[in-house]
């Protein structure tokens, strides 16, 4: 038994805006010239060389700081083994959270951006009281595990899990129901 599937599987738009941007940038830099951005960004008092450089690592640093800081959200897969979940992410050491060690099964939600977003979580601690409701701002670790509630996924670890860890899951359904996240 081995399922795989995304952390956030709504971001498939962000992991590709966010390997095609920094290309599409260098592409407009390199097809206009570095005298043309000059002549679009002149000044008397700006040195045309610390321009020029000051653009061509800025785009690419705080394009790849972005994708670094947020490689669970965006990269993050977890595998359904026979013995646990395997979390892994680009540039982290893999998470292995064996079912025996699991003690919270839950359901929780959390603003982004204005909307309310439902996350599964799995965790060797109870959340602490100021993650309750921002359950997306608790950091993961090797003690919990969250990812983002889709229907599809929940079918599939309710299947796929322990009985005991299933239970606790569909027992924590019932926020699902309440927000009517399914219809």
């Amino acid at each position: 038994m081995k399922k795989r599937f995304w952390l956030f599987p709504d971001g498939g738009i962000f992991r590709i805006l966010g390997c095609l941007v920094p290309l599409v940038l260098y592409g407009v830099i390199y097809y206009l010239g570095h005298e043309t951005i000059w002549n679009l960004l002149c000044h008397k008092d700006y040195d045309k060389d610390m321009l020029i450089f000051t653009i061509m690592v800025f785009i690419p640093s705080s394009t790849l700081l972005v994708l670094i800081l947020s490689r669970y959200e965006l990269f993050g897969t977890i595998t359904i083994q026979s013995d646990g979940f395997l979390l892994r992410a680009p540039f982290r050491i893999p998470h292995k959270m064996a079912w025996n060690r699991i003690e919270y099964v839950g359901i929780d939600y959390g603003v982004v951006s204005g909307f309310r977003q439902f996350w599964i979580y799995f965790s060797m601690d109870p959340i602490p009281p100021k993650y309750i409701h921002w359950i997306h701002q608790w950091p993961m670790s090797y003690r919990m595990i969250r990812f983002q509630y889709n229907k599809d996924i929940f079918d599939l670890l309710i299947k796929n899990l322990p009985d005991q860890i299933g239970r606790k899951l569909n027992n924590s359904y019932s926020i699902i129901r309440e927000f009517r996240v399914d219809e």
